[in-house]
């Protein structure tokens, strides 16, 4: 037997029950499709949020990693040590994004740029700490200023103590005019110029201190070693000239604050000095802005490579969406059809059966008992199709049987008149 044939076998509440569970199960499928586009939907959506978000990762870090020269360059511009605290606040911050940053990356290309940006990261963070913040503390100790100070005192104390020995010579000296003594005079005359040429050396020493110190031009301290060799020589003479124990202590004393102004130029300002025009702040900013380059340029390199990544997270997303939208119109349309073709095989089998019956009846109802309900099946609609076939039969049996009995009888009557008939016309035959 063949599946159509079982088909229509069936119940015809069989039928219908097996409808809606077709039904049922086409909604239960279409709900499976959605739910797997759904699905899928959600992992490339996801996907590109991801992708999307590690790039604003990698947007903080490079944000993070210029944050941090800003602070460094304020620190070194307006030598204000506070932002040796947000210095550190803003590396907390950038370290995060690192991180996070070293955790997302998936490729060794990216995973190599993100050591390379924490190597030149920890170098930048080296530099500030070990570089910049100690350079920045030493300038604001005005070292400089300072050594400059403790040489005038020191070149005070000298001239002080030569002005006075320049008072005794010059007493000694107006003691040899008021006294004619041209030989004493001569020699007093040649003291006080000793003494006038160490104080001028003296100065001048000073000056090539300053010019030293004003135009960093390390010629100057050769010049001051010059200064410096003429005020010995003049000291030498003036050492000859006094002679009186109040001298000797002043010259004592200008030897002595000499070579302390001396000391203090050539142990503190010079190498103070060369430290100045050595611009290690520059050096260091260098450094910095040659890590802070690898940084960035590694930075950029990420932002692209997940900016690919992000367009093509995107481009899976629109892909995928495509693929659901096409797949749930794809089986709408699919059960739409089925349900069509099943409503009308269902239809058919009830209707078309019914519309036979009728004409049927339409037919019997007119006389014609020779039309059958042409319906071979078990369901109720077939089993009342063979239901009127047999009341069709016993009715056209009936009608026939009354037919049969009508034409006996009119035969009988026929027979009877003509029997009367004859009686009638034997009878006159009689009579005659």
């Amino acid at each position: 037997m063949s599946i159509g044939r079982k088909i229509a076998n069936l119940k015809l509440r069989t039928k219908l029950i097996g409808g809606f569970v077709c039904v049922i199960a086409f909604t239960v499928a279409g709900g499976g499709v959605a739910y797997w586009g759904m699905g899928r939907l959600d992992t490339a959506a996801g996907n590109a949020i991801g992708r999307a978000q590690d790039a604003n990762v990698a947007l903080n870090t490079a944000f993070w990693a210029v944050k941090q020269y800003q602070v460094q360059a304020d620190l070194i511009i307006n030598r204000d040590m506070a932002m040796v605290e947000e210095f550190e606040a803003v590396a907390g911050k950038m370290d995060v994004y690192r991180d996070q940053l070293a955790e997302m990356v998936d490729t060794e290309e990216e995973i190599a740029w993100v050591e390379e940006l924490r190597v030149a990261d920890a170098a930048f963070d080296k530099t500030f700490h070990d570089g910049i913040v100690p350079e920045v503390e030493h300038q604001l100790k005005e070292l400089i200023r300072q050594y400059d100070g403790e040489g005038d005192a020191y070149l005070a104390e000298a001239a002080e103590a030569a002005g006075k020995i320049e008072q005794s010579i010059q007493a000694e000296l107006n003691e040899a005019i008021a006294k004619s003594d041209d030989k004493v005079l001569k020699v007093r005359i040649e003291q006080l110029v000793a003494v006038k040429n160490l104080m001028y050396w003296m100065v001048k020493q000073y000056q090539n201190q300053a010019d030293l110190i004003i135009n960093l031009n390390p010629q100057c301290a050769e010049d001051f070693k010059y200064s410096a060799a003429q005020i010995d020589k003049w000291k030498e003479k003036v050492a000859a000239a006094v002679d009186t124990d109040k001298e000797r202590q002043l010259l004592a004393i200008v030897n002595a604050a000499d070579e302390k102004f001396d000391a203090v130029f050539f142990e503190k300002i010079f190498p103070e000095v060369q430290r100045i025009m050595e611009n290690r702040i520059a050096k260091l900013d260098g450094e910095s802005d040659a890590n802070l380059g690898i940084v960035d340029d590694r930075v950029q390199k990420l932002i692209a490579s997940l900016g690919e990544e992000l367009e093509e997270a995107k481009a899976a997303f629109a892909a995928d969406k495509a693929l659901v939208e096409y797949a749930v119109l794809g089986f709408a349309i699919v059960a739409a059809l089925v349900g069509l073709v099943l409503g009308w095989i269902i239809s058919n089998m009830i209707t078309r059966p019914i519309g036979k019956t009728l004409s049927v009846l339409e037919t019997v109802a007119g006389g014609d008992y020779s039309q059958k309900v042409d319906y071979d099946s078990k369901d109720e609609v077939g089993q009342m199709a063979t239901s009127l076939n047999t009341t069709i039969d016993a009715v056209a049996k009936a009608m026939q049987d009354v037919k049969d009995a009508a034409v006996r009888e009119k035969e009988a009557q026929a027979e009877k008149a003509e029997q009367e008939r004859l009686a009638a016309e034997a009878e006159q035959k009689r009579q005659d």
